[in-house]
């Protein structure tokens, strides 16, 4: 009965890690958006799209699991962006933003953003 177990518990356990390493892996990152033109003061929920290799979209929960990074990019700190892709326009000018993978394996392509009066 104890070797029938072991058996049974080996089994479950190598089953299990087979399809944890054939899981399919998101490939790619997008932002929805494109580009953005904001007037001060106005914030947009940015939302990130990924991709399984055959192209299919990745749910939340996939996503979820690359504890995804936000960051913006502006000379003139014309834009901010916080952890959740809450972006912001403090003043006019432009910027970039870019969301990531937190192991880096992972990069959107940087959107524009356009802040105006």
């Amino acid at each position: 009965m104890k070797k029938k177990f072991i058996f049974s518990l080996t089994a479950v356990i190598i089953i299990s890690m087979i399809l944890i390493l054939t899981a399919p892996k998101i490939e790619r990152l997008e932002i929805e958006q494109q580009s953005l033109s904001l007037a001060v003061g106005e914030s947009v929920q940015l939302n990130c799209l990924g991709y399984f290799a055959d192209g299919e979209p990745a749910g939340a929960q996939e996503l979820n699991k690359l504890n995804l990074l936000w960051e913006s990019r502006s000379e003139d700190l014309a834009i901010e962006v916080d952890e959740n892709g809450l972006l912001t326009a403090i003043k006019p000018g432009m910027g970039n933003v870019q969301v990531k993978s937190a192991d880096g394996k992972l990069n959107s392509r940087a959107i524009t953003i356009k802040v105006y009066e």
